[in-house]
C-alpha cells in the first residue's frame, strides 16, 4: 500500500496541469455539459447522446455551477485517484500475482489519465464496476447491485456486466438479490431518461465509420505498439504456464473465468461500437489481472515502462519506416490548447463574407462561448443538426454537412471553408470530398 501512496502525487501532478484546459478534446464532453447546464439553469432533462447517461448528467450539473471546468474535471481526477486504491483491493481479492506492479500500470495507463480530468463517465463507470465485483466476492449482493447501477446510471452498456457478478458469486439467493438491487435502482436512475424519450423515439442510428482499420486503430491506442509487443508476449507466457500448472482453487477459478467473461463482453461491445479506444477501458483491470498470473515479474516491469513512456512518446510504424510521435498526453495537452484556440478565434477568422465554415466542432465551439450564436435547431435534444453563427457577422458554423447541403450553400453564394479534421469527418460520413466545394482553414 505504501507504493500505492507514494504514487499519487506523481498522478496529481500530471494530471493537474489539465485541469484548467477546458472540458477536453471529446466533443462528447460538450454535449454533457450543455445538458447538465440545461438541467441547472432551466431545470429541463435534454439528454446529451442516446439512451441518456443520467448520473453523469446530474452529477455535473451542480458541479458547472460551482466552478465549471475547474470544478468537473477536478471531480474526476479525485474520483480516478479512488479508483487506484479500488484496482489495487481488486486485484488483491482476485489473487493477482503482483498487485502492486499492475497498479502502477495502472495508475500511469495513458488511457486512463487522459480522461482523468474530463467530465465523461469513463472513470466514473469504471470505478463502480470494478467496485461491484469486490463486493460480489465479498458476499455483499445488495451492495454488489447498487454499485453495478450506479456504473448503469453514468453507462447504459454497464448492464452487460450483471453476468459477471452472478458469475463471482457464490448461491442463488446472493444472485437472485444482486439481480433485484441492480434492476430496480438502474429503472429508478433511468427515469428521467425514460419520461423524455416517451414522446421522442430513440434514434438508434449509430453514425460513424466502422472498419477492421478503424478498430485496429482504436484497440492500438489502449497500449501503443510497444506495449501490445510486450502484452502478446505475456499473454503467451501466461497460457504455457495455466495449460502447465495444477488447476487453481475453486475460487480462483471462478474469478478468472468472471474476468475472462468480462474482457470477452467488453470486446463484443467495442467490435459493435469500435469508435474510441476508451471503449475499452472496463476491460483493462480484468486484463491486468489476469496477466499478472505467473507472468515473470521482469517482463511485467517492461510492461510498466512501455505504458508509462506511452503518455510521452509513441511510435508509428508506416510504409515508410518507423516515426516517432507525441505521448498520450502531451497530445492531451496541446490537443486542449489547440480547441480552446479555435474556440476564440473561429469566430474572429479573417475570410469573405458570406460563408460557411465546416469544423466538426458544434458544441465545443458554442458551448458558453458569447461570441458564438445557436441560430437554428433542426430538432431539439441529441443529434440536432446545429448552425452557429459568428456573433455580428455573416458567417455560420455546422458540424458536418452532406454533398446536397453543400451544394445548395454554394448556390446561394457562401463561400465554403473547413478545418482539416472536418474534411477528415465528411468524407468518412458522406463519402465526398468537400475540397471540392471550398477551401482549407488553418488556425
Amino acid at each position: 500500500m505504501k507504493v500505492i501512496i507514494l504514487i499519487i502525487p506523481i498522478v496529481v501532478l500530471i494530471c493537474i496541469q489539465l485541469i484548467p484546459i477546458g472540458y477536453g478534446t471529446d466533443i462528447d464532453n460538450y454535449r454533457v455539459m450543455l445538458s447538465s447546464k440545461t438541467l441547472i439553469k432551466e431545470g429541463r432533462y435534454i439528454p446529451s447522446r442516446n439512451f441518456g447517461y443520467p448520473l453523469n448528467e446530474i452529477i455535473m450539473s451542480p458541479l458547472y455551477a460551482l466552478g465549471k471546468n475547474i470544478a468537473t474535471n477536478t471531480a474526476t481526477l479525485i474520483l480516478f485517484i479512488l479508483s487506484i486504491f479500488i484496482f489495487y483491493k481488486l486485484a488483491m481479492s482476485f489473487k493477482a500475482d503482483y498487485p502492486k506492479v499492475i497498479t502502477i500500470i495502472y495508475a500511469f495507463h495513458p488511457i486512463l489519465l487522459k480522461n482523468a480530468t474530463i467530465p465523461l463517465d469513463y472513470i466514473w463507470s469504471l470505478a463502480f464496476v470494478m467496485s461491484s465485483l469486490i463486493t460480489a466476492g465479498e458476499r455483499k449482493p445488495v451492495i454488489s447491485g447498487m454499485a453495478l447501477a450506479i456504473a448503469v446510471g453514468f453507462r447504459a452498456g454497464n448492464i452487460l456486466y450483471l453476468p459477471i457478478l452472478l458469475l463471482v458469486q457464490k448461491n442463488t439467493r446472493e444472485r437472485i438479490i444482486t439481480i433485484i438491487s441492480t434492476l430496480v435502482l438502474s429503472l429508478v436512475l433511468y427515469s428521467l431518461p425514460i419520461s423524455y424519450f416517451i414522446n421522442k423515439p430513440l434514434n438508434l442510428a449509430m453514425g460513424g465509420e466502422r472498419s477492421i482499420t478503424l478498430m485496429f486503430r482504436n484497440a492500438l491506442g489502449l497500449f501503443g505498439n510497444i506495449g501490445w509487443l510486450m502484452v502478446i508476449v505475456l499473454a503467451i507466457l501466461w497460457l504455457i504456464k495455466q495449460l502447465r500448472s495444477r488447476p487453481a482453487d475453486r475460487r480462483v477459478m471462478r474469478g478468472n473465468i468472471a474476468l475472462t467473461a468480462l474482457i470477452a463482453i467488453n470486446i463484443a461491445i467495442f467490435v459493435t461500437f469500435p469508435f474510441e479506444t476508451e471503449y475499452l477501458i472496463t476491460l483493462l483491470p480484468a486484463f491486468l489481472i489476469l496477466i499478472s498470473q505467473r507472468a515473470p515479474r521482469p517482463l511485467l516491469a517492461l510492461l510498466a515502462i512501455a505504458v508509462i513512456s506511452y503518455n510521452l512518446v509513441w511510435f508509428d510504424i508506416t510504409s515508410t519506416g518507423i516515426k516517432a510521435r507525441e505521448g498520450v498526453i502531451i497530445s492531451q495537452i496541446e490537443g486542449r490548447k489547440h480547441l480552446e484556440r479555435l474556440r476564440s478565434e473561429l469566430p474572429e477568422a479573417k475570410i469573405p463574407e458570406p460563408a460557411i465554415i465546416v469544423c466538426a466542432l458544434g458544441e465545443a465551439l458554442y458551448f458558453d462561448n458569447p461570441d458564438m450564436k445557436v441560430v437554428s435547431l433542426a430538432q431539439e435534444g441529441i443529434y440536432d443538426k446545429t448552425l452557429i453563427k459568428a456573433r455580428g457577422r455573416d458567417v455560420f458554423f455546422v458540424y458536418i454537412g452532406d454533398e446536397n447541403y453543400i451544394s445548395r450553400m454554394v448556390e446561394r453564394g457562401y463561400h465554403i471553408y473547413y478545418l482539416p479534421y472536418a474534411r477528415e469527418m465528411t468524407l468518412i460520413t458522406y463519402g465526398y470530398d468537400i475540397y471540392e466545394y471550398g477551401d482549407e482553414l488553418n488556425i
